[in-house]
Formats: structure tokens, sequence, C-alpha cells
């Protein structure tokens, strides 16, 4: 899904998220909708595909949350107020905030931050 790129003392990651959901497109992981490509203590990033006219389980977090939407349509509602989806615009949820997708046709694709 990725590589690695050794650099002296330390490894670098590299991913390309239009490959992963290309490839996750052809053979879904699991049933979740969350995708980590790195997920260590108080920061994780990754991919969400979320389906179209799926219920959004999400709960408030406990970190800050960022949303880069790759394509998709519907709404993105945060503590209440709705804002469209549309691609490449990016959202920025504060931890603790209630937020969930919906009323989307197409797939949500995005890349997200927690940290």
């Amino acid at each position: 899904w990725g590589h690695q790129l050794d650099c002296m003392k330390s490894k670098i990651k590299v991913f390309s998220s239009l490959l992963f959901l290309k490839k996750l497109a052809e053979k879904p992981l699991s049933d979740s909708y969350w995708h980590s490509f790195h997920d260590r203590e108080n920061f994780e990033f990754g991919v969400m595909s979320f389906p179209p006219y799926h219920k959004d389980p999400q709960k408030p977090h406990k970190s800050d949350e960022v949303y880069y939407i790759l394509h998709g349509d519907g709404f993105l509602n945060i503590d209440g107020e709705d804002f469209p989806i549309e691609d490449h615009i990016i959202f920025y949820v504060p931890k603790g905030t209630h937020h969930f997708f919906h009323s989307n046709s197409k797939h949500i694709e995005a890349f997200y931050v927690l940290n």
C-alpha cells in the first residue's frame, strides 16, 4: 500500500492515497470505512472510504481531525451545521466536536489526519 525509503537512522514512509483507494475498491481490507497508514500514540493518518447512503457511526474524537476530500458528495455536519462535500476541499474538526457525513449519493473518499 506504500513503500518505505531508508533515510540514515530512520525510516521515511511514502504512500499513494490514490493507489491505495484503487486497490481498496478492488478488494476491501475490512468492513471499516477507515484505513490507517500510520497509527502511533497521538498521531494517525489514512484514508476514509464511505459508501453512498450509509449512516456514519462516528462519535466525537479526543483529537483534532482534518479531512482532505479527494472526491464525493453529500454533507459533513459539524456541530449541527451542514457543509457541502466537494472534491479537493479541506475540513478541520476540533477535538470533542460532534460531526458526521450524510446524504451522499457517491462514495466519499478522503485523506484524514488525527492529532
